[in-house]
């Protein structure tokens, strides 16, 4: 079983020992690029990991002496998103991707080795606290959704809670867009990830079942739903969605490598010229206010961001034009009063 603490995880830890609560798996790397034969590699982190540069180049350069070390600082939002142009023109031989697991709707062109980082530091999350709260919920059938980093916890805990008389399914590992739907025989839906982030696109995805969707968060030990957070989101969705109803024109913005959705650009763009309204395509590889600040003028009435849904409810939402997921602009093009997500 893993460790637990009373105490919230302490947030003043030094940077050496934040980073080795997390398992890089650094010897199966040098393994892997030992066997590749590797001379360059590229390792991309997400944000919260490029502390732990320093770190993983002492801890790599130990055991591949003569393999070159290269760091992406580029958008390492999720495995959607890997860096094959720094890959490309940086000449490395293969792309290590830590912090997230293969994005199944992608196949990168160039050799990529994905590590999650299993959080393995000690952790705040109470199994008998859990235990408790589902009681108070006078349920019985609990499925466990998780991120990368919680995957072996989640497991733990699937077996502790069928110990203690609940039928507990691990269900996987979620991202911001690619979630499941809640089979009708669950009760009760546990997100063990830190945050609210997974636990409201699990609701989204779920709206029928927003009530039984539970945060689990194992670095502050906080247990809740998330059914507030998901009312406020959605009240801010239809806004924007019913100030769209009269749009003219709109600039549709894909995205590039897993973000790049033909498709999805193309159905939005024939249902916004089957109304008479002016479709214009864009594609970035990175996008936040301040290219929408540039990009908007008198001409444009709505933005869509095909590339991530979770764009617009997080990032763009305080934007004065309406920026929408392409689930919402569905919904402004056909009629469809459901809300729609991620798609």
């Amino acid at each position: 079983m893993p460790r637990q603490v009373d105490d919230m995880v302490r947030t003043d830890k030094g940077v050496a020992e934040f980073c080795k609560n997390y398992e890089f798996r650094t010897d199966y790397i040098c393994e892997v690029v030992k066997r590749r034969q590797c001379r360059k590699i590229l390792i991309q982190l997400p944000e919260g990991f490029l502390r732990c540069i320093p770190f993983l180049y002492k801890e790599l350069s130990r055991c591949v002496e003569s393999v070159e070390i290269l760091f992406s600082l580029n958008p390492s939002h999720g495995s959607c998103l890997l860096d094959e142009l720094g890959s490309r023109i940086s000449g490395s031989d293969l792309l290590v991707h830590i912090g997230h697991v293969e994005y199944p709707n992608y196949t990168p062109a160039i050799p990529v080795l994905f590590i999650p980082a299993e959080y393995t530091g000690v952790h705040n999350l109470r199994f008998e606290r859990i235990v408790d709260y589902i009681r108070t919920k006078n349920v019985q059938s609990v499925l466990v959704l998780t991120t990368s980093q919680h995957a072996e916890l989640s497991r733990w805990l699937v077996e502790f809670l069928n110990t203690k008389g609940f039928r507990a399914e691990y269900g996987g590992i979620v991202t911001g867009c690619l979630v499941p739907k809640i089979p009708k025989d669950i009760d009760i839906t546990l997100v063990v990830a830190g945050g609210r982030f997974h636990a409201i696109g699990v609701a989204l995805r779920n709206l029928d079942r927003a009530s039984t969707i539970v945060m689990v968060d194992p670095y502050t030990g906080a247990i809740r739903d998330v059914q507030e957070d998901v009312k406020k989101i959605l009240r801010i969705r239809y806004w924007k969605i019913a100030y769209s109803r009269e749009a003219k024109t709109w600039v549709v913005i894909d995205g590039v490598y897993g973000q790049h959705r033909p498709s999805i650009v193309d159905k939005i763009c024939q249902l916004i010229r089957q109304r008479g309204g002016t479709c214009i395509k864009t594609i970035a590889l990175y996008l936040d206010q301040h290219v929408l600040e540039n990009l908007d003028s008198e001409d444009v009435d709505v933005f869509v961001v095909a590339s991530c849904p979770r764009i617009p409810i997080d990032d763009l939402y305080e934007f004065r034009k309406p920026v929408l997921t392409p689930g919402e602009a569905y919904m402004v093009l056909t009629g469809e009063e459901r809300y729609v997500y991620p798609w």
